[in-house]
Formats: C-alpha cells, structure tokens, sequence
C-alpha cells in the first residue's frame, strides 16, 4: 500500500485512517482517536496485539467513569516536562496528569510509590505507610552558595565591560579623539 492510497477503515471504530504517519497493531491501520486512548508505557504500547488492544478499550471505557466522578482535591507538580499528580479525596482517586485525562487509579488499587528528587529519594510508601526522607538540596544548594555568587560578579563585570566597549564604539564614529 504506497503513501497516499486509499487505507481501510479503522478495525476498531470504523474511523478514517490518517494518511500521515498512520499506526499499527498487528499490521492492520489504526486511527488516531483510538490510538489516543492508550496511556501506557510505549513499549507496552508498541507491542499490543489487536485482542489485547480491544481489552484496553474496554478498561479505557470502564475508567471514563471515574474520571467522570474526580474532582481535583489537590494538584502536585514536579515541574515543567515532569509528572503532575492530582488527588481524589472525596472519591479516594488519584491520576498521574494534570487533569483526570489520562487513567485514573482507585487509591485501594495503590501497592507502593517512590518520589525522588534529583535522584535521591525523598517519599516511599506502601500498605504499611509513607516514609520521608531528608531532602538535601538546600545544603547543596548552600554550599554552592560562594560559587553562585563569583558567578554572578563575573557576570555583572563582563556586562560592564560591554557597557564600555559599546560607548567607545560610538563615540570613536562621531571623530571624538581618545
């Protein structure tokens, strides 16, 4: 089948195929809304056969009705391009996106968690309850504190001598001698 030739309907819903870049599972063209629908690891993802895809979609159906349910109790963000987790109180839900449009998890289904920070690990929790650990980035970053700080005299002095060079290249066009 080249580029640009006419592709079957999407096995699953009957949706028109992208012609860009279409997906497959086992060999038969996907659609793009149905392929949305996947939140799992890529390679769990990349290697689906077309029977469990249909088994995910059932789940994925099923769970459209706790994310219809979650109200955002409270929202945790580890930063930009990081892992966002909202939390179900009320509910005892929890969905590892900043919205519940990803899987949401009843928090009875939860059998352990690790959070870390700059690789070093800052929660762990079980069944058996949450440990903290110490965080060390404030020492580090303390310590760091003198090397900051030639930084940015370093920085302030070389935005000075700009400064002064770009005085003296307008001043040398207009005749001024030095």
């Amino acid at each position: 089948m080249g580029l640009f030739s006419k592709k079957p309907p999407c096995p699953i819903c009957g949706g028109k195929i992208s012609w860009f870049l279409p997906t497959k599972i086992e060999g038969q063209y996907i659609c793009d809304p149905c392929y949305r629908k996947i939140d799992m690891e890529s390679g769990k993802a990349n290697n689906l056969t077309m029977q469990e895809f249909r088994e995910y979609l059932a789940f994925y159906d099923q769970n459209q009705l706790l994310k219809d349910k979650f109200v955002i109790s409270e929202r945790i963000d580890f930063g930009f391009w990081d892992t966002k987790i909202i939390f179900d109180y009320e509910n005892k839900l929890f969905c590892m996106s900043n919205n519940p449009d990803k899987t949401v998890f009843e928090g009875k289904h939860l059998k352990s968690f690790t959070i870390k920070e700059d690789s070093a690990l800052l929660f762990e929790g079980s069944a058996q309850g949450i440990r903290r650990y110490a965080s060390t980035v404030t020492e580090r970053a303390m310590a760091m504190a003198p090397l900051i700080n030639q930084f940015l005299i370093s920085m302030n002095l070389a935005r000075t001598l700009d400064r002064r060079d770009d005085g003296k290249k307008k001043l040398s066009g207009t005749g001024a001698v030095f």
